[in-house]
Order: C-alpha cells, then sequence, then structure tokens
C-alpha cells in the first residue's frame, strides 16, 4: 500500500473514496452485528435487538455486565 508523509507523519494513503470507506465499514459493521447478535441467549439477543451497532452493542453490554468481571474473580 502507498504511503505519503503528512506533517511529519507516515499515514496509508485510502485505497478508496470516503463513501466507498464507509460502505465497506458498513458492510463489515452488519457482519460483526448479527454475528454477535447470533451467538446469544433470546433473552439477551431481546434486549439488545434494536442496536443499530456493532458498538451500539458493546456499549450495551458493558453497561449491562460492568462490575461482574471483578465479582468473578
Amino acid at each position: 500500500m502507498e504511503r505519503e508523509v503528512v506533517e511529519g507523519r507516515n499515514r496509508e494513503v485510502p485505497p478508496a473514496t470516503q463513501a466507498e470507506a464507509r460502505k465497506h465499514w458498513e458492510e463489515f459493521d452488519e457482519i460483526a452485528h448479527c454475528y454477535m447478535l447470533a451467538s446469544m441467549t433470546n433473552t439477551m439477543y431481546k434486549q439488545l435487538e434494536s442496536c443499530k451497532t456493532t458498538k451500539e452493542i458493546l456499549d450495551k453490554l458493558e453497561d449491562m455486565f460492568k462490575g461482574q468481571a471483578t465479582l468473578a474473580r
């Protein structure tokens, strides 16, 4: 992949336009979103099915389970 120097830093040159990069991200986000929901119990699925993005699922899971990791130790 090509590289260019921008203000003293190396940065990868994106291979696509911003619109194409957004579409690419949306496709991969949808795949991750589906895998996450498919791997949950029905109860948890019902609580998270309204989430639009994988990030939203992760944020809700963090809120739901924060503090439990320290209790399990």
